[in-house]
């Protein structure tokens, strides 16, 4: 039987109430000295599915975990099993320390570090990820193919390797007093909960799906924060780029040759990118809804919907498809702490 760790109930969302008192909890684990928190929607006990792989949400830039209530729950109580959401190191309520590297690497390896020591997994993970959530995912699932079941990718970020939310890789961006002044700009748009609704009414479709409790949580994460949120927003420009989409996923031995799950908003700025994943998965199961950037909010119930039928449809298959012979992008030299 898998051993889950110990955990705090906090509040749940407004949408539980038919979701079989599954219980939303929240605990932390370390990576390399660094406090991480993560929340997980769990069943009852008497009612988890032992054999259900597991699952693990990761937001995108400026988010958190938080960003995921209407889906935990629901999708708990659909497959049965607890399902997870991690708050990347620097944002959230996670640990934002300075003079760190952040990268995919990085957070590829918190991820690592999450599934290894917390959850103790014994089968591949489902991993599902947005934006820049979504391209750490696929970074891990590339090195790690055998520890990854299938990737639900919302809306992913970095086609070109390339994290910043412009998505170019600009020489300037490197220099530290334009880094500083990007950093400086982008950590404005989350900086206060005026800031943080101005900026997520521009990136969804129907504003009036924005929670305020959700508001004041992201804003939250910044406050008395703000030289290290500076710090962790300018590395998105002042870091090197990172491996492209086609170097991390295909239908051939490269990267992570597994099932694929796309979905996408139709006013999303992005979403021409779905037809670059088609391209390099053919295979994928694509899906496009009435939203923006924040399908997976605006549109819960179908997204979670494609989530668990996706889910249930790969489970307990094991890694059956071509897996490459050497990683080629763990470079990153972190020293592991036990979790007790």
């Amino acid at each position: 039987a898998r051993k889950w760790l110990a955990t705090t109930p906090v509040v749940a969302s407004s949408d539980s109430q038919s979701q079989d008192n599954v219980e939303l909890k929240e605990g932390s684990f370390v990576v390399d000295g660094f406090r991480s928190y993560y929340c997980v929607a769990a069943p009852p006990a008497d009612k988890i599915d032992e054999d259900m792989d597991p699952i693990v949400f990761v937001h995108g830039i400026g988010s958190s975990s938080a960003h995921f209530k209407r889906n935990l729950q629901p999708l708990a109580a659909e497959l049965q099993c607890p399902v997870y959401a991690i708050d990347l190191v620097g944002y959230g309520k996670s640990a934002k320390p300075t003079g760190v590297l952040y990268s995919s690497e990085l957070w590829s390896w918190q991820l690592e570090t999450f599934l290894d020591d917390v959850i103790q997994a014994t089968s591949p993970a489902f991993l599902v990820g947005h934006a820049l959530g979504g391209y750490t995912c696929m970074n891990f699932a590339a090195n790690n193919p055998k520890k990854v079941q299938g990737l639900a990718l919302l809306a992913p970020a970095g086609r070109y390797g390339v994290l910043n939310p412009s998505g170019l890789d600009a020489f300037w961006y490197r220099w530290p007093f334009l880094a500083d002044k990007l950093g400086e700009q982008l950590l404005s748009k989350y900086a206060s909960p005026e800031a943080v609704r101005e900026t997520l009414s521009s990136l969804y479709s129907d504003p009036s799906k924005i929670e305020e409790s959700l508001v004041q949580e992201l804003a939250a994460a910044w406050q008395g924060k703000a030289a290290a949120g500076k710090f962790i927003f300018s590395s998105l420009y002042s870091a090197d780029p990172a491996p492209m989409w086609d170097e991390l996923l295909s239908e051939e031995e490269v990267g992570y040759c597994g099932p694929v799950l796309a979905v996408w908003g139709s006013e999303d700025a992005e979403v021409d990118n779905v037809g670059v994943l088609k391209e390099l998965r053919p295979d994928l199961d694509q899906l496009l809804l009435p939203a923006g950037h924040y399908a997976f909010d605006e549109q819960a119930a179908k997204v979670n919907a494609a989530v668990a039928s996706f889910v249930k449809k790969h489970a307990g298959s094991g890694a059956l498809f071509p897996i490459p012979f050497t990683p080629r992008y763990k470079t990153l030299p972190l020293n592991l702490r036990t979790i007790k």
